[in-house]
């Protein structure tokens, strides 16, 4: 356990001391014990979101530092009801029944578990989309990194006319779709051509090459946008 983990442990302590602190001062009413009961779900709350929060990685940070806050309202509304209705109590003003109460705690833990399991399913859908679309930037990344790398492996002669197709594959909607997939294979195989005549042929080929790979290109954004 880190330091981290231990400070949280230390907070959750220190937090179930103080309640028990404050409630074993008042008369042991059913009240006051079901409202002590109820308010140790207070700092167990938040021992669970904090400790996910500090077990999580940077991919779920965002979704996952939404959490507290909704620990922190939970907190806020148990102890302001159980506070409330215990003073109410205590200056013979009010009593609350028992069950009352513990039907009022369950219905705001209710709320907040709700909450919470819809922001995590929020989160799956997120880290889905995620997924989708890291996959569907992920071929055209990797053509861009092949071609920069032929770039580097050309005579100085030709890395003009290779430039041109990085500058173009880059400024290119890196999204795909299966509309595309037959442009794409060519423009692949054409990038292999590529290679071969840097190798093998002239200037000339090469140039005239990458004017061909840099027009398929710019049609494969053309349909793209008419898919979207």
């Amino acid at each position: 356990m880190d330091n981290h983990f231990k400070r949280i442990a230390a907070a959750f302590v220190i937090g179930i001391l103080v309640l028990t602190a404050v409630f074993i001062v008042l008369p042991k009413t059913g009240l006051v014990i079901t409202a002590y009961l109820f308010s140790l779900l207070a700092p167990t709350f938040l021992l669970i979101v904090f400790w996910r929060l500090a077990s999580g990685t940077k991919q779920h940070y965002i979704t996952d530092a939404a959490f507290p806050i909704q620990a922190f309202r939970y907190t806020c509304c148990n102890l302001a009801c159980s506070v409330i209705f215990v003073f109410l109590e205590q200056i013979n003003l009010w009593k609350i029944p028992v069950g009352v109460f513990a039907l009022l705690q369950i219905i705001i833990v209710a709320v907040f578990t709700w909450l919470i399991l819809a922001m995590d399913a929020g989160q799956e859908e997120i880290l889905l989309v995620e997924e989708r679309v890291r996959k569907k930037t992920f071929d055209w990344k990797l053509l861009q990194a092949d071609i920069e790398t032929i770039k580097g492996d050309a005579p100085a002669e030709y890395r003009k006319d290779i430039q041109a197709v990085i500058d173009t594959v880059r400024y290119a909607d890196p999204m795909t779709c299966p509309e595309v997939a037959d442009i794409e294979e060519a423009i692949r195989d054409n990038v292999l051509l590529l290679e071969n005549k840097i190798q093998n042929g002239t200037a000339d080929e090469v140039a005239i090459l990458c004017t061909k790979i840099q027009k398929q290109i710019k049609n494969r954004n053309n349909r793209i946008r008419l898919f979207k």
